[in-house]
């Protein structure tokens, strides 16, 4: 008997292995033919594929763990930073924001700006960082998920456009920061999950010209999901709605498609996804763990990716030279 739970157990842990390994594959449940395709025919015909460490695709766990550190001393600096501008704001003593007295409230109300040029409060209990320090990073940039990248763009003529740090927030998190700093609404919307939406443009939302069928009508940007801890569906995985890349109408509704939890995801792994591919971000549930991620768009063109749509026209909530350095992979 003993003999015989030993060997159930052996065979569970390869069983949770072959789980963790396969990556896409194990995550669409398409059968064998998703299975057998390679990560940039997944990516070509699901519209998305998630590659785990092991393959020489994606970052070791010191180097996600080194960002994940940065990003976090990144956003100590925001919330500071922020809380300052509401401070302020509700003392009426700030000339970057509109107060007054209303009916209602006490003291004044004022017009909390909530999205910056490099700071924005999305819902979800959700925050998008835009840190132009990474932007600058070669090890991002031309990191080892870019062959993948390439295969699904059908050309080695892209750029990064833009970096992202998207942080996900529990509740008890939301709740503290939402009582000192944040607008309202904020804390309610983590109830709910992340509407549906694309990243990027279809050819449709443009008219179908011919303008719109050059830029659009193929392959022309793809993101990248880049887990800096490891990441369960509990921490606000995103949901991906597979063959909606491919869809000529206008519809962002992924009820409307087979729709695939991306999880888990390792530290360090990647989830690479068409812009055109409808998803959305799944609150987090957890109770008190925050989840740290990286998104990095490649597109063939700047003018094809509108990250700039989630910020806002406000100065820095971090002005750049005050940002701490990016860590240097060369220590690890």
């Amino acid at each position: 008997k003993f003999e015989s739970r030993i060997c159930d157990g052996l065979a569970g842990a390869m069983r949770v292995a072959a789980w963790w390994w396969a990556g896409a594959a194990a995550v669409s449940g398409d059968g064998a033919e998703v299975a057998h395709m390679t990560h940039a025919e997944r990516l070509r015909s699901e519209g998305y594929t998630i590659v785990h460490r092991g393959n020489g695709e994606v970052l070791s766990r010191s180097r996600a763990k080194a960002l994940r550190l940065y990003v976090k001393k990144w956003m100590k600096s925001a919330w500071s930073n922020y809380h300052e501008y509401v401070k302020e704001c509700s003392q009426g003593g700030s000339p970057r924001c509109t107060c007054k007295k209303e009916q209602g409230y006490k003291g004044l109300k004022c017009d909390i700006s909530n999205r910056w040029k490099d700071f924005a409060l999305r819902d979800g209990g959700r925050v998008d960082a835009s840190i132009p320090q990474l932007n600058t990073l070669r090890y991002l940039s031309h990191g080892p998920w870019r062959r993948l990248v390439a295969d699904a763009l059908n050309t080695t003529a892209f750029e990064m456009t833009h970096v992202s740090a998207i942080v996900a927030y529990p509740r008890a998190e939301v709740e503290k920061l939402g009582e000192i700093m944040a607008p309202p609404g904020w804390i309610q919307e983590q109830l709910s999950d992340q509407k549906w939406h694309r990243d990027g443009f279809i050819a449709a939302s443009k008219g179908n010209t011919e303008e719109a069928l050059r830029l659009y009508g193929r392959p022309y940007g793809m993101s990248v999901f880049l887990a800096l801890q490891d990441i369960d569906a509990a921490l606000g995985a995103t949901q991906v709605a597979a063959r909606s890349h491919l869809a000529a109408a206008l519809e962002t509704e992924g009820a409307d498609y087979s729709t695939h939890i991306a999880a888990p995801m390792r530290a360090g792994g990647v989830l690479i996804y068409d812009m055109r591919t409808i998803h959305r971000g799944l609150r987090n549930t957890s109770p008190k763990t925050t989840r740290w991620m990286l998104q990095l768009n490649y597109a063939t063109s700047p003018e094809v990716d509108n990250y700039r749509d989630n910020y806002g026209d406000e100065e820095h909530i971090v002005p750049p030279d005050t940002a701490p350095p990016p860590p240097d992979f060369a220590e690890l």
